[in-house]
């Protein structure tokens, strides 16, 4: 997998956590790989939903971990970089 950082989406982007929104944006791949592997996902029958994507460094993991996904993010701007 080409993985994205959320570093290098924050610079292309000009994103910066919103504190409003309490964003902290996960960074460390290690842990993303843990979270991933302790899952327990099925990609041939779990579906996802995940609240607040932000630059989309677990959804890199998690979309081929199930069969389906729905993200919601309420900060429009790594909304649409997320759509793209």
């Amino acid at each position: 997998m080409d993985w994205i950082s959320p570093q290098t989406v924050i610079q292309q982007g000009g994103f910066a956590p919103l504190k409003s929104l309490g964003q902290n944006f996960m960074q460390d791949r290690n842990i993303l790989e843990f979270m991933i592997r302790s899952s327990d996902l099925d990609s041939n029958q779990d579906s996802v939903i995940e609240i607040g994507p932000g630059t989309g460094a677990l959804t890199q993991y998690l979309m081929p971990a199930c069969i389906e996904m729905c993200v919601f993010e309420l900060d429009h701007g790594l909304g649409d970089y997320l759509k793209s």
